[in-house]
């Protein structure tokens, strides 16, 4: 498990601009997807 979590961790420390891409549009997307389904 700690290797795992660590590892990814590494990754996105060594690349913070291209980690923060996919990780911005996906939280944006999750966000569209909530306010959806509460609109709805």
């Amino acid at each position: 498990m700690n290797r795992t979590a660590s590892a990814p961790a590494g990754a996105a420390a060594d690349t913070r601009r291209p980690a923060a891409a996919p990780s911005a549009m996906t939280v944006r997307a999750l966000g569209v997807l909530l306010i959806d389904l509460v609109l709805e």
